[in-house]
């Protein structure tokens, strides 16, 4: 229970007490206002949650809160600081950025499977598991996981990765995504048939050493369409080679080749994209990648032709490129949406070129292939290769010319772009803003104790600061920057943020480190205080000057509260200075309900209109007694008014 400020001593002059009187007759004109102190029913004003998040509603909405920056309140029951822009996950302690250059394609990708090519220069391998199991790929949120493949890691040289980017815009060149790493103990979460969506029927990186063996030759997507060298025949398998355009390739001296017999290519539509990395030493006739038979399903084939032209053939007609490629290492692609063959389009190095007329007539394309493919023969004339093919890639999508050139300039390492290390850190200092609490009380409120609870581990700590205002906005309030930490435990009411009697109250914390990877952690507050439920109107009626109050004594009356458990009525008088003595006039325990009238030998308590239902009009007034009533020197029971 709080009481108001000094009481004046029991045995102090009756005159002093008159002078009290005198001084508030005169000021109220006998009607004089005697606060009844009580403790609200809403105290204390504690908080155990934010996970609500900022954007206060109601200071009675519990778990949320006003404003924040740089911390955490998702957990229920905490407040931490919060991580670098948006951190995918605190057990990764590093990140870099990979910006993507579209800017010269006019459209956007879609699940695009994007190369990441990576050296010491793009990564520091000292921070990473020794097969990159703790790598991984979000979007540029930061947070949103995506599917990626390592196709090849090498810590003494060049790694590759691929990962499916969900949309790269059109005409951009600042889409990006990060890269994670740093995490000693975390597994492979590689998943290799995730990043080639189902428009991709096989990719064949072609990195493995071959052997004869069925599926040794792995298709990365759900298609499971591995190949096997030579057919099962070891002198006809293909040469593995650390030189090829992405890693690892394969060689053929114009006897190899590899058969893919498991799975065929059923298209059901005539729409088809076949491409592969190429480098050939000498043009002749030669088969790149190829399925189908002239006597039963029409053999359909991405090859070469004597004078180094790089062909789709079907059924002995052939449409290609005008010219020869450069030597050493070039990417070929053709694609098909038409009825003939002089309806495809071919791209070399990502670069549309026309389509020439190379051999028999412009026959119709067949659109119910259904033979096993074979990469470096052709299945009818046993045409050999003599070169080295890498990352054979089919699909029953037309592939555009802007989806082609990205692909070429993403596999030809022009394509992205890598920022700077990020490393992991909690930003500090981080703010939290309560809501405006709002206790009710329109005046007399009195402030006690902030209590808190924090863990603040090395190198961290935590400021709690509290404010006070008369306005539901905090109008007229103090800045919390000059506003002085309290510490858990005491009172606040000496803080010089805070007075007694404002109605509305406001706290900031304010989380911080030393370290950048330290959090201290912010659990509950509670703020105690005391305030009047109604100001209780005395009226004095004197018999005149210099005469005490007889059979007129002092009357005390109140609204009742809602929720109070008992009354103290203290009179006295600050105003006579700070030496004076306490408990000039105090009557305690004044019980809070009743029908009947409630009396000592001091006082007597009515209460009015507690016999209704309506609880809005309850009344309680006490009158007291005569001064013989009272024995001994307590002889405060009336007044008198001095001249």
């Amino acid at each position: 229970m709080l009481e108001t400020a000094s009481m004046i001593s029991r045995d102090m002059p009756r005159k002093i007490f008159s002078v009290l009187l005198i001084f508030l007759l005169l000021f109220s004109q006998l009607l004089v206002s005697f606060p009844v102190f009580i403790f609200a029913a809403s105290s204390p004003w504690s908080q155990t949650d934010w996970s609500g998040g900022d954007g206060q509603t109601s200071w009675s909405t519990t778990n949320k809160f006003s404003t924040s920056s740089s911390v955490i309140t998702s957990t229920p029951g905490q407040v931490t600081l919060a991580a670098t822009s948006g951190w995918y996950d605190a057990s990764w302690g590093y990140r870099r950025k990979i910006t993507f250059d579209n800017s010269a394609q006019a459209e956007n990708l879609t699940n695009f499977p994007v190369l990441v090519k990576l050296d010491s220069t793009r990564v520091d391998y000292a921070n990473t598991q020794n097969n990159g199991e703790d790598i991984r790929f979000t979007d540029s949120d930061g947070s949103t996981l995506l599917s990626y493949e390592i196709e090849k890691w090498d810590e003494t040289a060049n790694s590759y990765v691929w990962v499916k980017v969900p949309q790269i815009d059109a005409s951009s060149n600042t889409d990006y995504i990060y890269m994670y790493y740093g995490n000693s103990g975390v597994a492979d979460a590689q998943n290799a048939s995730s990043v080639w969506d189902n428009n991709f029927k096989s990719v064949w990186h072609l990195k493995e050493t071959g052997a004869g063996t069925l599926g040794e030759y792995k298709d990365s997507t759900a298609n499971v369409n591995h190949g096997q060298g030579g057919a099962g025949t070891a002198s006809s398998v293909p040469t593995v080679t650390t030189s090829g355009a992405i890693g690892n390739a394969q060689t053929f001296d114009g006897g190899d080749y590899i058969a893919n017999n498991t799975v065929t290519f059923p298209f059901a539509a005539q729409a088809r994209s076949v491409s592969a990395w190429i480098n050939i030493p000498s043009y002749g006739t030669q088969s790149i990648f190829s399925y189908g038979t002239e006597t039963t399903s029409h053999r359909y084939e991405l090859g070469i032709r004597t004078g180094g032209y790089v062909v789709a053939a079907v059924n002995g007609g052939a449409g290609g490129t005008s010219s020869t490629p450069a030597s050493g290492w070039y990417k070929v692609a053709i694609t098909f949406n038409g009825a003939n063959v002089m309806d495809h389009k071919m791209y070399i190095n990502g670069v549309e070129k026309t389509l020439v007329q190379q051999a028999g007539s412009n026959v119709a394309v067949n659109t119910t292939e259904t033979t096993a493919s074979q990469i470096g023969r052709n299945v009818v004339a046993n045409l050999f290769l003599v070169g080295s093919v890498d990352e054979v890639k089919v699909s029953n999508s037309v592939r555009s010319a802007g989806w082609n050139a990205a692909e070429y300039k993403s596999e030809s390492d022009t394509f992205n772009t890598f920022g700077s290390q990020e490393a992991y850190s909690l930003l500090s200092p981080g703010t939290l803003t309560s809501s405006i609490f709002d206790t009710e009380y329109t005046s007399l409120v009195s402030w006690g104790n902030l209590t808190y609870s924090q863990t603040t581990p090395a190198n961290t700590s935590i400021s709690v600061k509290v404010r006070t205002s008369n306005s539901s906005t905090m109008t007229g309030a103090s800045d919390f920057s000059s506003c002085s930490a309290i510490t858990s435990g005491n009172d606040i009411s000496s803080n010089s943020c805070v007075t007694d009697n404002h109605r509305y109250v406001q706290y900031q914390l304010t989380l911080t480190n030393t370290d950048g990877l330290s959090t201290p952690t912010f659990e509950d507050i509670s703020l105690a205080f005391t305030g009047s439920s109604s100001t209780p109107t005395v009226d004095l009626e004197s018999p005149g000057i210099n005469s005490y109050t007889n059979t007129l004594r002092p009357i005390f009356k109140w609204k009742k509260a809602v929720g109070d458990s008992d009354y103290d009525l203290t009179i006295d008088s600050p105003s006579l200075g700070i030496n004076q003595n306490n408990g000039d006039f105090t009557l305690t325990d004044i019980p809070i309900t009743g029908t009947q009238t409630y009396s000592t030998h001091k006082y007597d308590v009515f209460y009015d209109n507690f016999s209704d239902t309506d609880t809005t009009n309850d009344f309680i007034s006490l009158v007291t007694k005569s001064h013989s009533d009272w024995g001994g020197l307590e002889n405060d029971g009336k007044a008198r008014e001095e001249s």
